[in-house]
């Protein structure tokens, strides 16, 4: 039964790279699924059967009790938050709060796998890897064949994005974020082999990653790749840090676009001041119930409450409306200052435990990939993102596995 594990953990980290393409819609308002969705519950239920009645106990992971603890008051918290809701946001509410348990899961399932039967996951970090790389390709064939997203946007209720690189995921900060995480564990594995082939392809494999993640033209993406490659040259590799510095002022030099983004990050353009109105309107919400918060996924609901959305929008902020523009201020709104601390727990002993690893690719990946996403996080709300939160806990399980 473990080799059937194996198998949904493999099918779920190969449908990521659909992205959007991926989406099912349910039916309900502001409510679709993904592939994922599917797939997970069936390895979550798999691997109770498994751990129940096969083997007649689960294994818990390190930080594995103090997730719980997070799961719980993220419950709580949602519970209370339902006196401002109706029967239907409620339910909504509660749907998005399954699945995201479902994601952290993966944590727990993928780390029993990797520690228990290291045989079948020998080879996921490639596959993580590949999910970058097919992601980055993806991407390249839509700056040819969509460049221009304007239709997409009065059609579907995307931004307007043009000449950007936005693959499947339809949006360039949050492609960017995922495909920094891919381009970290590839370099970080570059470091420690030798074998000149493998060199080659993750070089390779570095380079195109690299040129999708200039395309996305996002500065978000970009500062969280300058801390990652920084924290690489300082812990690793000067001369990958002198490479990476080389070659990110030749593309400035030559990529107009991007040296308009990147003057842009110091002027307070429509960008900046839209990220500052969603900040200030997060800290409005927070005034509903700071101790406990308003509940995980009902943020959208409390804009409606607050009178955020014009009138006019049905779609009650489209696909944007459910977050914020800081996954950290997210948490704190909508979990309430408690849950927000005990989420600062877990977060601060993943990177402790990744520190103690940080010889292995897999640790230095965890725990670079760990700043450099949080740091992304606090411009787009990168850590609820499906595609990238799942990436990253399969990547914690197998890395924690390892110590």
């Amino acid at each position: 039964m473990a080799k059937i594990i194996q198998i949904f953990l493999i099918l779920i980290i190969l449908t990521l790279p659909l992205g959007q393409l991926g989406r099912i819609p349910v039916g309900l308002e502001n409510v679709t699924i993904y592939l994922t969705d599917v797939l997970i519950p069936l390895a979550i239920f798999t691997w109770l059967i498994f751990s129940l009645a096969i083997r007649k106990k689960i294994y818990l992971p390190p930080l594995g009790t103090l997730l719980i603890i997070f799961i719980v008051f993220v419950l709580v918290s949602l519970i209370n938050g339902t006196r401002w809701l109706s029967e239907t946001e409620s339910m909504i509410s509660s749907l998005y709060l399954i699945r995201w348990v479902g994601y952290l899961s993966l944590y727990f399932i993928s780390w029993d796998l990797a520690k228990n039967y290291p045989s079948l996951t020998r080879y996921f970090p490639q596959l993580l890897l590949l999910t970058g790389l097919a992601v980055a390709i993806l991407g390249f064939i839509q700056v040819i064949l969509v460049p221009d997203f304007s239709e997409m946007a009065a059609r579907e209720g995307w931004d307007p994005h043009q000449g950007r690189l936005l693959s499947t995921f339809f949006d360039p900060n949050f492609v960017g974020g995922f495909l920094v995480l891919a381009f970290i564990l590839g370099v970080s594995y570059l470091l420690s082999v030798s074998d000149r082939r493998k060199k080659f392809l993750l070089s390779f494999a570095g380079i195109l990653m690299f040129s999708a993640i200039v395309l996305t033209f996002s500065r978000s993406t970009l500062l969280s790749f300058i801390v990652g490659v920084s924290l690489i040259g300082l812990l690793k590799s000067r001369k990958i840090l002198a490479t990476a510095t080389v070659v990110f002022l030749i593309a400035t030099l030559f990529i107009p676009r991007l040296q308009e983004r990147l003057m842009g990050a110091f002027s307070l353009d429509a960008t900046a001041k839209a990220r500052l109105e969603s900040w200030e309107r997060a800290a409005q919400v927070l005034g509903d119930n700071p101790i406990l918060g308003i509940g995980y996924n009902s943020y959208r609901y409390a804009q409606d409450r607050h009178g955020f959305f014009e009138y006019s929008d049905l779609t009650f902020g489209g696909h944007s409306g459910a977050g914020t523009d800081s996954s950290l201020l997210l948490v704190l709104v909508t979990t309430g200052i408690v849950g927000f601390l005990v989420y600062l727990l877990l977060m601060t002993g993943l990177l402790k435990l990744a520190w103690e690893m940080k010889k292995h690719p897999l640790g230095l990946t965890l725990f670079i990939g760990t700043i450099s996403l949080i740091i992304h996080s606090q411009f787009v709300n990168s850590l609820f993102y499906p595609q990238i939160i799942i990436w990253f806990w399969i990547l914690a399980g197998l890395t924690i596995a390892k110590k």
